[in-house]
């Protein structure tokens, strides 16, 4: 192998050639390989690896390995199959997820063993979904994403795919990933890395050289293999995140600031706690192997039921509410291939339907209404790279299909006409055409410093409309943003950062008046005549008071008006006691002060980081409660008497198990009470005097009929409406018969619109889908006013029907 990279790179150096890492005796884990044998791994945590450091000048010095693996399978007696489970020395305490040398078989289900008939390479990477419950034809693929919690400033989620290409872990169930489990793979034999990311996706990076790499389908994210041998991801949101030398995620780094920044720490391979900037901590629990709970500081959080075949099949939250799933229903998927999610039920009512053909494609998608399928999408493959999707209205779109690895959707077809998508060799988007017959094309450059340059242009048949060049700096922050027309730069904008990656200073040019090149951004407290600026301010490492973090917003000035930050600079003292009440963190935010020196105070937070009580700069105090799923139930205005509620302002809202709002009750007491169908979809409103609006809904949840009534039940206002099969408003009525029709392009502009006298309105458009001219009564007056924009989408001139001119 150090030959191999000798011939590779002949600039390097390559020395201290070692053996690393043990193979775990017996054997590390066992898994079913399929009926009638199983599989040992012998790779421990500190896994068996060839090691030599490479040094090839100006600094890049690192260590690179590549692991040895060491497998062995082994056969069952006639009807026993290979047994899940850790040799005893590897497993977690106290779990029963083990597999005893010699005692490897089993009678239990053995894992599937799909062949994949329909391409070659991975195909679990993001595509052009069919709708709204993602179906990806491009892949077959079907996925759910399906929320548990909030923290640390995002959703704690649980991601399904029915390829069930990439399994993380073994502590999760088939087909599923969550959030914060990711893996980055990379041999050093082809120096391409490989991102498992934690919404299930494969993800491919290319070598820029010096260890630097560029996300393929991910095009704006860079990569960077440290000396330490750890990775360092950032993501084009300006997002970091480390790996470990064998892949681990270890930290994000939020752009957003440190009270968003996540910690991670594993056991025995296992991811244990995610600990965010201010503290809190996001728990995970396991049994037999498998993932059983994560919990929240607060207490609340999911508890998760599998079934033998190691399907996760309930989801119990803290307030009882629960999401069941189902696989592998008969006329719904194939018998040879297992762990098809086929069903979910909210609360024990089904919700939605999935079915897939004999490959194992996702065929059908649907929702459940009552006795009525809504939503409903169905989906044919051809051999021929494409797939028939027909839509809930029986819209038929046809869609053209890449071959190979990491397949993408490169036109659609359906009765508004055509629109095509291109990419290259490496999966980027380097354009496409809309049904209109304007074109995008991206250019990718790489820049010397690893930054990148993204240019991307629209054209149409009468020539060049716009370009737009982003340029991104070696730490993946956009530095610049020019939008030139075909004539001359019409706006360029600038930022700087800091060391972390946090925005130090952002510039607006009026290119008639400045240019980047003449003032650099942040460099004057005053910017001059023609640049709009804004500088922001953050905490040292110093921890001076209402500073007490590196990285904290401390102070962000526009037009010369400052607004200032400050934060608790130490927990509260229930905080350090189990059960004791957290009121704040290190680092809660807890004034902030405006350009006039009016502060608003945060009070207290609740134990996951939500806001219980502010104070406003007139001091007054707003109290907030939450449902144990972290929803809001109630805003309290308080009033003088602090003795009681009497003289506070409460607006309540109360919700169903399925987490829809289900009443909001105002300070007076007048409510409005919401219902929905199986579906999910709002059907009627009833408020405290009875009144009612009932929504009569299509098969794609368009509105096709409103019926207002008193508390009497005399209908007072009905209203009807027609869509056509693409989901756009053909026709609405009055409760007189009274017709409005309407009339679109093939983007879906608005063209027509023809009252109920027969009086029309024609609108025409712009190659950019902007409105570009009016004309009212048609057949009369011919009322006609035209619309002018500059390059950045800005109107500029408005033209009446009598010829006379507004200028903007």
């Amino acid at each position: 192998m150090s030959d191999y990279h000798r011939k590779r790179s002949p600039e390097c150096s390559f020395t201290g050639t070692r053996l690393r890492g043990f193979y775990a005796e017996p054997f590390y884990y066992s898994s079913a390989g399929g009926p009638g044998y199983g599989v040992l791994t012998f790779n421990a945590p500190d896994f068996r690896r060839m090691e030599h450091e490479i040094s090839c000048g100006e600094g890049d010095n690192r260590t690179a390995w590549f692991d040895i693996t060491k497998i062995q399978t082994y056969d069952c007696p006639a009807g026993y199959n290979g047994k899940w489970g850790f040799n005893p020395a590897y497993a977690s305490p106290g779990s029963d997820h083990i597999a005893d040398w010699p005692d490897l078989c089993t009678a239990g289900k053995p894992i599937e063993r799909v062949t994949k008939k329909r391409r070659r390479g991975p195909s679990q990477t993001p595509s052009c979904p069919a709708n709204e419950n993602p179906c990806f034809p491009a892949t077959g693929d079907k996925m759910r994403i399906e929320p548990d919690l909030s923290f640390a400033g995002r959703e704690f989620s649980r991601y399904y795919h029915s390829l069930k290409e990439l399994q993380v872990t073994a502590a999760v169930a088939h087909g599923w990933s969550h959030t914060f489990l990711e893996r980055l793979s990379h041999s050093s034999s082809f120096d391409t890395p490989y991102l498992y990311t934690e919404q299930g996706y494969l993800q491919r990076f290319t070598s820029l050289g010096n260890g630097f790499y560029r996300g393929d389908q991910n095009a704006m994210d860079r990569l960077q293999h440290l000396p330490d041998d750890s990775w360092l991801l950032i993501r084009v949101d300006g997002e970091r995140r480390t790996y470990s030398s064998t892949g681990y995620l270890q930290e994000i780094l939020s752009s957003r600031g440190p009270a968003y920044d996540v910690a991670l720490s594993y056991k025995s391979g296992q991811l244990e706690a995610a600990v965010d900037g201010t503290g809190r901590a996001l728990h995970f629990q396991y049994e037999n192997g498998l993932l059983r709970r994560v919990s929240l500081d607060d207490g609340s959080g999911a508890l998760y039921e599998y079934d033998q075949s190691r399907n996760l099949t309930k989801v119990t939250y803290q307030d009882g509410s629960s999401r069941s799933y189902r696989y592998d229903e008969q006329d719904l998927a194939p018998t040879d291939i297992e762990h098809l999610l086929t069903g979910i039920f909210d609360n024990d009512v089904r919700y939605a339907t999935f079915s897939y053909d004999a490959l194992g494609n996702v065929s059908g998608s649907m929702l459940h209404a009552g006795s009525n399928l809504v939503d409903k999408t169905v989906i044919a493959y051809s051999a021929a790279g494409q797939a028939t999707v027909t839509g809930p209205l029986g819209e038929v779109s046809v869609y053209t299909l890449s071959p190979g690895p990491f397949p993408q959707v490169t036109g659609i077809t359906n009765s508004r006409g055509s629109l095509s998508s291109i990419f290259d060799e490496r999966g980027r988007p380097r354009g496409g055409t809309d049904r209109n017959g304007v074109s995008t094309y991206r250019d990718f450059v790489d820049t010397a410093d690893t930054g990148l340059l993204v240019r991307e242009t629209l054209s149409s048949q009468a020539g060049q409309l716009r370009t737009t060049e982003v340029t991104r700096n070696t730490n993946n922050r956009i530095v610049s943003r020019n939008v030139i027309s075909p004539s001359s730069t019409v706006s360029a904008e600038t930022s700087t950062y800091n060391s972390l990656g946090l925005i130090l200073s952002s510039c607006r040019y009026d290119p008639a008046i400045a240019q980047p090149s003449v003032y650099e951004c942040g460099s004057q407290s005053s910017a001059p005549a023609g640049v709009r600026q804004t500088t922001y301010q953050y905490c040292d490492a110093s921890g001076q008071t209402g500073c007490p973090q590196e990285g904290l917003l401390q102070q962000t000035t526009a037009r010369g008006q400052a607004v200032r930050y400050a934060y608790f600079d130490a927990d509260d003292v229930g905080c350090g006691s189990l059960g004791g009440t957290c009121l704040h963190r290190k680092g809660d935010l807890q004034k902030t002060i405006n350009a006039l020196g009016q502060t608003t105070e945060h009070l207290a937070y609740d134990g996951a980081g939500r806001p219980l009580s502010i104070k406003d700069a007139n001091g007054i105090v707003t109290d907030y409660s939450y449902h144990p799923r972290g929803w809001l139930t109630a805003t309290k205005v308080r009033g003088s008497d602090a003795s009681g509620e009497a003289d506070d302002r409460i607006t309540r809202i109360d919700y169903w198990p399925t987490g829809l709002v289900k009443q909001v009750t105002q300070p007076d007491g007048a409510f409005t009470a919401f219902t929905y169908d199986a579906a999910h979809r709002l059907t009627d409103m009833t408020d405290n005097a009875g009144n009612t609006l009932h929504y009569t809904l299509d098969n794609a949840g368009n509105r096709i009929k409103e019926d207002t009534k008193d508390a009497a039940g005399t209908l007072k206002r009905t209203l009807s409406r027609v869509y056509n099969q693409l989901g756009q408003l053909k026709t609405q009525a009055t409760a007189a018969s009274d017709p409005t029709d309407f009339e679109y392009d093939a983007n879906g502009n608005p063209t027509k619109v023809t009252d109920a006298l027969a009086t029309a309105t024609q609108s025409e458009y712009d190659p950019l889908n902007r409105l570009s001219r009016t004309l009212q009564d048609v057949a009369g007056i011919k009322a006609d006013t035209t619309f002018d924009y500059d390059a950045l989408d800005n109107l500029t001139k408005v033209t009446d029907p009598k010829g006379l001119d507004t200028k903007l």
